[in-house]
């Protein structure tokens, strides 16, 4: 069978000698041998070789020639082939992906998670440092010395301290062989009840290899009472009673005993009607802090003959220990006129008039009417597209736009709602040329 090379390339033309380094540099992984085009094969049948030719034929001493010289060229071309392709799988081999590099035999922790620990033991000093900030050991595992660089905190509200030495970026910090040392993450921010991250990045080299490395930490701070929400409000009709409010209450103590006492609300007004708490779920202990919530239905009691009522109440909500939280109760009720209070125009044409319409909207059911509307400038005016009382009116403003300049004018509006008998609004714009 006749060869010839064939790489990725859809040509059928024979690979020149000079193409043969490129291909051995791209497109070896790709060679095969395959047979040649039938236009090619035209060589003497086998036969012919048993029978030499005739000393004076020159015809046949010249295809004998050629016959030689094509089988030592496809004798090459195989060796060629060969090499080339195991070149290929060589370099095939070469290029994957690199194994791991070598570390730089700096160890760093795993993050940590510091707590959890309850606010009233931060409040009171009764945790030591090293509980809020415990201690996290670098480590140089090789044998030789090794320098790390310090290259920040994630946020500039707190520090990284190694010993009593505040660290800034681009410090220093040398490791003898087998050598630790051990950082801690300074806070002077109060601590508050939440769940606090902590990050310090840095970067380390061994010979040309270049490593970042990360101290993590979280602190976990519990509130002993959790209210959800913190803020009790109720939007109400005139003549209808307010709808009852819940108040959640999550405890969590070390103690059992004081978060399976109900909490109380401490001393409410009359006009607040506390139901009984009443537990949602049993206690539960997750590192070492006991856990149960509470819900209480607030109910509210009002005067009728009092048509605008509106009630705010701050005070507390307290557990067996006697710690507090303070919550907020406030209600309000719906009553008057809802209107817009700016109404922009935008750019107008210096005597293109300009419409815009603005919505007035009973909030407490009563209809009202439009009696009057009032404007202080006279390229601006207004007018209800309504004359008899309704829940919502709307008012339809026009702008002449003659005079250019900045336009600012005030429209008052007289109504026939007992509770609002005005409202008012801004009229602003530009008037171009």
């Amino acid at each position: 069978m006749n060869l010839r090379w064939h790489s990725h390339r859809t040509s059928n033309e024979s690979l020149s000698p000079e193409a043969i380094p490129r291909v051995m540099g791209t497109t070896a992984p790709f060679l095969a041998i395959i047979p040649l085009p039938p236009e090619t094969t035209d060589f003497p049948d086998r036969r012919t070789l048993k029978s030499p030719p005739a000393p004076n034929d020159p015809v046949d001493d010249v295809r004998s020639r050629n016959e030689v010289l094509l089988r030592l060229k496809r004798f090459a071309l195989c060796v060629v082939t060969l090499a080339i392709s195991l070149a290929g799988f060589a370099g095939c081999e070469s290029s994957s992906p690199s194994a791991p590099k070598a570390d730089s035999g700096i160890v760093f922790p795993e993050p940590t998670i510091a707590g959890p620990i309850l606010f009233s033991e931060v409040a009171a000093g009764t945790v030591d440092d090293a509980t809020m900030r415990p201690l996290l050991r670098v480590s140089n595992s090789s044998d030789a010395a090794r320098s790390i660089k310090f290259d920040g905190t994630g946020c500039s509200c707190y520090s990284l301290k190694l010993g009593d030495q505040v660290l800034r970026p681009e410090d220093s910090i040398e490791l003898a062989a087998g050598e630790s040392k051990e950082f801690r993450f300074s806070y002077n921010d109060p601590p508050r009840p939440k769940e606090s991250d902590f990050l310090a990045r840095f970067s380390s080299s061994a010979g040309s290899e270049y490593h970042t490395h990360e101290l993590r930490q979280t602190l976990q701070i519990l509130a002993d009472i959790d209210l959800t929400p913190e803020v009790l409000t109720s939007t109400f009709t005139p003549g209808l009673t307010p709808a009852p409010l819940s108040l959640n209450v999550t405890l969590r103590s070390r103690d059992r005993a004081v978060v399976d006492e109900s909490p109380q609300l401490i001393t409410p007004p009359e006009w607040i009607q506390p139901g009984i708490w009443s537990a949602i779920q049993e206690a539960t202990e997750e590192d070492g802090v006991w856990r149960r919530s509470w819900t209480l239905e607030v109910s509210f009691v009002l005067d009728p003959s009092q048509p605008v009522q509106t009630r705010h109440w701050t005070g507390s909500v307290q557990n067996e220990s006697r710690l507090s939280v303070p919550v907020s109760i406030s209600l309000r009720q719906r009553v008057g006129v809802s209107a817009p209070t700016l109404v922009p125009l935008g750019p107008v044409t210096q005597g293109v008039e300009k419409v815009r319409r603005v919505l007035l909207r009973s909030v407490d059911d009563h209809p009202f009417q439009v009696i009057g509307i009032v404007s202080d400038d006279p390229q601006v005016s207004a007018m209800a597209d309504q004359q008899t009382p309704a829940l919502q009116q709307w008012i339809t403003i026009r702008c002449s736009g003659e005079a250019p300049g900045n336009l600012n004018a005030r429209i008052a509006c007289q109504l026939s709602h007992s509770v609002t008998p005005e409202v008012s609004f801004q009229v602003t714009g530009t008037i171009t040329e």
